[in-house]
């Protein structure tokens, strides 16, 4: 074959392959997403709740107040209602703390320390933005879901004016414990390989695997057995909220499971969207390959017979 007709050749493949890889995407995509277990629903409700939680303190007229002392009792009674919560920090317009309640410190005088700096402060105070994190205490070990939203007011003229920010640190082994409590299933909870909470869990049972989708963290998967009892999502999630909170809204509930999915599908046609085109660049390399093998092969063995000839006129 001469090299012309290999170009031809190669041309003629990248067109089919463009074009079979065009078609894959576009039934792949067609196709219906798997639908999450309860499970996984279940614990996205719950952080949904958890979040509906947050954005009352961050929105409430308590935080806004200048004073210390109410914005501390504020706090203190947000921790004792919501378990998750492990603690509330208020920072002023130029990110120095201002409020800072730990759960199960009886402390609250705190130093005036500037976190300006910090990614949390630069989202809600200069970008006036929500932030969504995940983090490690060292002095506890454990992992920690950050949540922040600017604390917004009007001045005298009704303008919206940041005042600061209000940020949320949440124990997410508190968390998964809370839902535990409530399923006899076992399960396990990953971040990447970091085996972050075990309910119950062998290693040798057959599994299923779910992602999460929980602001702040990502790649957070539920392991669970291939045969569960299922678990009612909006009992999870009343199981988190305050003993004495109100039930949650059903059709709440209902839109938060639809946001997930959708959420979900989401990132399912993402992925497939990135093995079509790792797929297509692995095809497109290997014909690369092989049609340079095709244009140096001739020459190769032209320079070789030209080389013989040559010997030959020198004898």
């Amino acid at each position: 074959m001469t090299p012309k007709a290999s170009l031809i050749v190669l041309l003629l493949s990248l067109t089919m392959v463009f074009a079979g890889s065009k078609h894959h995407a576009k039934h792949a995509a067609a196709r219906p997403a798997a639908a999450p277990s309860a499970m996984a629903l279940g614990m996205d409700s719950m952080f949904v709740t958890i979040k509906q939680s947050f954005d009352e303190v961050a929105v409430s007229s308590v935080v806004k107040n200048q004073a210390v002392p109410p914005v501390n009792a504020y706090f203190f009674k947000a921790l004792k209602e919501h378990q998750p919560f492990y603690s509330l920090t208020r920072v002023n317009a130029k990110g120095v703390v201002i409020n800072e309640v730990i759960r199960l410190v009886d402390k609250t005088d705190i130093k005036p320390q500037n976190l300006s700096k910090e990614a949390w402060v630069k989202q809600t105070v200069k970008k006036h933005k929500e932030y969504s994190g995940m983090m490690k205490l060292e002095e506890t070990g454990r992992y920690y879901l950050l949540w922040a939203a600017p604390v917004v007011d009007k001045d005298k003229k009704g303008k919206e004016v940041v005042e600061g920010a209000v940020a949320l640190k949440i124990d997410l082994w508190d968390c998964f414990h809370k839902y535990a409590n409530t399923s006899e299933t076992p399960f396990l909870v990953r971040i990447g390989r970091l085996h972050l909470y075990s309910n119950k869990w062998k290693d040798s049972i057959g599994y299923k695997e779910d992602a999460l989708s929980v602001a702040g963290v990502k790649s957070m998967f539920v392991r669970y057995p291939k045969v569960i009892v299922p678990v009612a999502a909006p009992a999870v999630a009343q199981a988190v909220a305050a003993p004495n909170a109100p039930a949650v809204d059903s059709a709440r509930i209902k839109a938060a499971q639809d946001s997930v999915k959708a959420a979900q599908t989401a990132q399912l046609k993402q992925k497939q969207h990135k093995k079509n085109i790792i797929t297509v660049a692995v095809i497109v390399l290997i014909l690369l390959i092989a049609a340079l093998l095709f244009m140096l092969v001739p020459m190769i063995k032209q320079r070789m017979v030209m080389g013989k000839i040559d010997k030959g006129d020198e004898l």
